[in-house]
């Protein structure tokens, strides 16, 4: 063959002048060794040894290889939103696929919050995993769910987990009311906990469980216990120290108050290790931070509206009652 010529291989093949190969397909039972670039598309077909790369142990798409197995460089393309570049698409092969994609930020629209994007580009579920079964859940009414597939809020987690605060055993100090008598006691405490989060949590409003099922030894709460709320706590003002990062003037209790009023029900104790020992060291251990609950405060308010309710309606029957007699 000469530099000029080409030669015809059948009629499925031609060979140019250059050694280029053109051909409908090609199919060999032995190896393929290419020395520069493989333009278009490669594809292997539906064989039993799809799996089997023989050599090739790294791959790369438009890159070259620096320290992975495959390596995927973006061509600056626009997809989804205009600032992304479809890096890998995955879909089934029904007639409404689901298509599963990666992204990154490189297209030329690009913002400063450079990101990856990784989702489902159809309108489908997206579930994660371990041991061969689904952990967690991102819906496409934007619920997220960790221990189910099927979550009924933005955020469920129906599953729990023991958590020990103070492990050591002598880090964290134990008040609680049980039967009108606070008792104290070393740790370490478990608490059985579906989140842990190490700032505050901000809502709207918070519900908890109150079925009556779930609770024994019901009985009216007696007005005198309430009444200590009111009698030996007092509401402060307060600022909150630098390391808080708290500004400004709150209106409060204190809840060394209500663990001295005995009314530890009201109070959780968390473990901390920043916070050093008080002056009442019975009252203050160190490493221990101690908490109000205010949402149960408020039951301790409707006993003590409905007591004064009550004492209303009295007065109001004896005003009348006098008027009734100054009259006559």
């Amino acid at each position: 063959m000469n530099a000029f010529d080409g030669y015809q291989v059948d009629s499925v093949a031609f060979v140019d002048a250059s050694r280029n190969i053109s051909a409908a397909t090609l199919s060999t039972t032995g190896d393929i060794t290419c020395s520069g670039n493989i333009n278009g598309f490669l594809a292997y077909g539906n064989q039993s040894n799809i799996t089997s790369l023989g050599s090739l142990t790294e791959l790369c798409i438009n890159s070259t290889i620096e320290n992975e197995y495959l390596s995927i460089k973006g061509s600056g393309m626009d997809y989804l939103d205009g600032s992304y570049t479809r890096m890998c698409m995955l879909s089934g092969s029904n007639i409404t696929p689901v298509k599963f994609q990666i992204e990154v930020n490189n297209g030329s629209s690009a913002t400063s919050t450079n990101a990856t994007w990784i989702g489902n580009y159809t309108s489908n579920d997206l579930r994660f995993g371990t041991g061969g079964s689904t952990q967690m859940t991102l819906t496409t009414t934007s619920r997220l769910g960790i221990g189910t597939t099927v979550p009924s809020a933005p955020l469920h987690i129906p599953n729990y987990a023991s958590y020990y605060f103070g492990a050591g055993g002598t880090t964290v100090y134990r008040l609680r009311t049980s039967s009108g008598v606070t008792e104290s006691a070393m740790g370490p405490i478990a608490y059985d906990v579906a989140a842990i989060f190490g700032g505050y949590i901000a809502c709207t409003a918070m519900a908890t469980t109150s079925d009556r099922r779930l609770k024994k030894n019901i009985q009216p709460a007696p007005l005198d216990r309430i009444r200590i709320l009111y009698d030996k706590c007092e509401v402060k003002l307060y600022d909150w120290i630098e390391s808080e990062h708290r500004p400004g003037q709150e209106v409060g209790l204190i809840a060394q108050d209500l663990a001295s009023a005995h009314l530890m029900d009201l109070c959780s104790v968390y473990y901390r290790d920043d916070i050093e020992e008080g002056e009442d060291p019975s009252l203050e251990p160190a490493h221990t931070q101690l908490n109000i609950d205010y949402s149960r405060i408020s039951a301790y308010n409707m006993k003590m509206i409905q007591h004064l309710l009550t004492e209303i309606d009295d007065l109001k029957y004896q005003i009348s009652e006098l008027r009734a007699i100054s009259k006559a």
